[in-house]
């Protein structure tokens, strides 16, 4: 695959993303179904979505993306880089719930799975729809307006954020803990 461009690398990241969105599903249906769920999954689950989904995926995205377009004049408040600002904020707000009731499950002494469920479900909702709008509108912004050499300053800068974010021989062990975690939650 030619990653090219911010958008190429970005949306490459999108297809890990749903592989783990649709796990949480998977596990959180489960638990609505009243089946046990891997014990730490939505741990290691709110894990991933802190390292690979916050501090690489949206790092890249805050600090070097919606800069370059801002300084192409892409409105901020109003306009679409406030509101991805505003659902990632949402995102934060949600892994926070996975993780503390993800925990409690773990423990063994979650008493209500619900609201689990609810944060689980409610996540992978808002991220399918956040990514759709970035594929559809932020990353077709940055081809418009940057140039390709901007394009591959951001393509290495986000290389190097993506490093410092999950360190080497993450994707090694995130391919892994996908396959395991998608066998644990197949459907009996």
């Amino acid at each position: 695959m030619d990653l090219t461009t911010i958008g190429d690398v970005l949306m490459a990241q999108h297809l890990s993303i749903e592989s783990m969105l649709r796990i949480v599903d998977s596990a959180a249906t489960r638990l609505e179904r009243g089946l046990a769920a891997p014990p730490t999954l939505f741990v290691e689950a709110a894990n991933f979505f802190d390292v690979y989904v916050q501090a690489c995926h949206q790092a890249r995205e805050e600090e070097r993306l919606f800069q370059a377009l801002e300084l192409h004049g892409v409105a901020v408040e109003g306009g679409p880089i406030g509101a991805m600002r505003q659902e990632h904020e949402r995102a934060r707000a949600y892994i926070q719930t996975i993780h503390g009731l993800g925990l409690e499950y773990a423990a063994g002494t979650l008493q209500d799975p619900r609201p689990l469920i609810d944060a689980a479900h409610g996540y992978a909702a808002l991220l399918r729809r956040h990514e759709l709008e970035e594929d559809r509108v932020l990353f077709r912004l940055a081809e418009e307006l940057l140039s390709p050499a901007e394009q591959r300053e951001l393509c290495e800068v986000c290389g190097q954020i993506e490093r410092e974010g999950a360190g080497v021989g993450y994707h090694e062990r995130l391919g892994a803990l996908l396959d395991e975690l998608e066998q644990a939650t197949a459907q009996p």
